[in-house]
């Protein structure tokens, strides 16, 4: 069972969280933001919202609108080595961090390509990889949730029902609260599925 770590702005338990993940470790690492159109991290509507690094028994979600914790994610990916799966993450640090990991990242997606070249057997998608060789972790079951409560929140906000997915999740990406517990389960996983 992997421990979840969050703290609200203005809470940030700096001194925990290095003690945790101290600089020049190696960790599982991803990220949440606003929903990319056409220009992805470089649209002017592109927002970074979490950093989430990860061990094999604990996952912490660094929430970006805390200044602390931004300085803390910026400390963090300076001078550690991350795990990630997919280059958007590497990328969207530089762009919104201004913090280059590109030396120090590990692609998982390319190791799982090179275990299982098949995108049909899953070989490039981290999800359908740790739902396979790590069931227990639940990681399509927490995005599954994580839908849910998009709808959900689309519904509440007076949505349309028959709206286009991109719609939805748009809407869901923009206005989740960073703290909500689907949210914080989603991107804590996504972390510790990089190791």
């Amino acid at each position: 069972m992997t421990r979840i770590e969050y703290d609200p702005p203005g809470e940030f338990r700096r001194a925990s969280f290095h003690e945790l993940f101290p600089a020049g470790g190696v960790y599982g690492f991803d990220v949440e933001s606003t929903f990319m159109t056409g220009r992805k991290q470089f649209g002017p509507e592109f927002g970074l919202r979490t950093v989430q690094f990860a061990t094999e028994g604990t996952a912490w979600v660094l929430d970006l609108a805390d200044h602390e914790q931004f300085r803390a994610a910026r400390a963090l990916l300076g001078g550690s080595t991350v795990v990630s799966h997919t280059g958007m993450d590497v990328l969207a640090v530089r762009v919104a961090l201004g913090v280059d990991v590109t030396d120090r990242n590990i692609d998982t997606r390319v190791l799982a390509t090179m275990a299982s070249p098949s995108v049909r057997a899953g070989g490039a998608d981290l999800k359908s990889l740790a739902t396979r060789h790590c069931p227990e972790l639940g990681l399509l079951d927490a995005e599954r949730a994580k839908d849910e409560l998009f709808a959900e929140l689309w519904a509440a906000h007076g949505g349309k029902r028959n709206a286009p997915g991109a719609e939805v999740a748009a809407f869901g990406w923009a206005n989740v609260t960073a703290g909500h517990p689907v949210f914080l389960r989603y991107a804590a996983l996504a972390a510790v599925a990089c190791l």
